[in-house]
């Protein structure tokens, strides 16, 4: 005769052994069935050759609903709080994360501004009511809170992080940033590591220093005459001037809007930078010109093609280096420039 049972669980993982804990203590006959050899699933650890290996979670949240569940069962957490930190890779470049103090202030991945955004953001996240975010999607709302590519780049990374979960088109904003803030504690003073009164002085002595950056930057003949020595240089092939003139982190952003070819993702270092522009020069027709123009305040290169505007190039310029060029291809974005 087979044996009856009360209740059958299905997966024999960390969720499955607290649920048959708290029904067991109901005088509840439990059985849990697991399809594979071992049972722990997610939270199972692997030794291999001396060696270990998490098939599931790097970490339990302190603040989470996991942690006050196992010790009311009476399992001992043992472990520390990781170290934050670690390296970022893209387009096979490693950059300091910014994820702890040291970190935030050596990356090379963001410029000032946008370093003074990531904190902005993060700071918001801890006092944020993540309830009003449940009718968006994560990316839209990353999009709405940044403009900065990198910077959205860095939510996304923490949101998979924090949920293991890579589809900001589909999920909810709210059980993204949620998480984000139970896994990362999202305190500007436990980032850089700094009592409140501190990071308001460091915030301030920061924001003096990005508005005199920004005043350098948004000096309109010394771009145009910086702008005019690429140029000539670029046509020269002069490789000296333009490691002088260009940053070694230059980034270069280009959008098609879906309708015209465009790099899909943002072009970085010089000798790929470069070699995407001269690309596309010689592709150029004979009846492509351009003229230095005035857009939004600063000089940029209006590009023409069969007498028509095919593109414009702007470029952010700050000491005295060209650190970004962005490529305006998009015909629903030329007409507003």
């Amino acid at each position: 005769m087979a044996q009856q049972w009360d209740v059958v669980i299905v997966g024999g993982g960390l969720a499955g052994y607290v649920a048959a804990n708290y029904l067991a203590k109901m005088d509840m006959s439990i059985l849990i069935v697991e399809k594979g050899k071992k049972v722990g699933g997610r939270a199972r650890t692997e030794k291999i050759n001396q060696h270990y290996f998490n098939l599931g979670p790097h970490a339990l949240y302190k603040k989470g609903k996991a942690a006050p569940i196992l010790e009311e069962l009476g399992i001992k957490l043992n472990g520390k709080s990781p170290k934050l930190g670690g390296i970022l890779i893209e387009n096979d470049i490693e950059y300091t994360a910014p994820f702890d103090p040291l970190g935030l202030l050596t990356t090379r991945l963001l410029n000032w501004r946008e370093k003074m955004e990531w904190v902005a953001i993060l700071k918001n996240i801890n006092s944020l009511d993540t309830e009003k975010l449940a009718k968006q999607t994560f990316q839209q709302w990353v999009m709405q809170v940044t403009l900065s590519k990198r910077v959205q780049s860095l939510l996304y990374t923490l949101g998979r992080l924090t949920t293991y979960c890579h589809a900001p088109e589909m999920v909810s904003a709210r059980v993204i940033v949620s998480h984000m803030k139970i896994g990362m504690d999202m305190e500007i003073a436990s980032i850089i590591e700094k009592n409140e009164e501190n990071c308001r002085k460091i915030y301030s002595r920061s924001k003096q220093k990005i508005a005199r950056i920004e005043s350098e930057s948004l000096n309109y003949e010394n771009n145009k005459s910086i702008i005019n020595r690429f140029i000539h240089a670029f046509e020269m092939k002069n490789m000296n001037v333009l490691l002088d003139l260009i940053s070694e982190n230059v980034t270069l952003y280009s959008d098609g809007g879906g309708k015209v070819n465009a790099a899909i993702r943002p072009i970085t270092s010089i000798s790929n930078v470069l070699a995407l522009l001269y690309g596309v020069v010689k592709k150029a027709p004979k009846d492509f010109y351009f003229e230095i123009r005035n857009v939004n305040g600063q000089p940029a290169l209006v590009n023409y093609m069969n007498g028509s505007l095919q593109s414009i190039v702007s470029f952010y310029i700050s000491h005295e280096r060209i650190n970004e060029i962005y490529i305006i291809m998009n015909p629903d974005k030329l007409p507003k420039l």
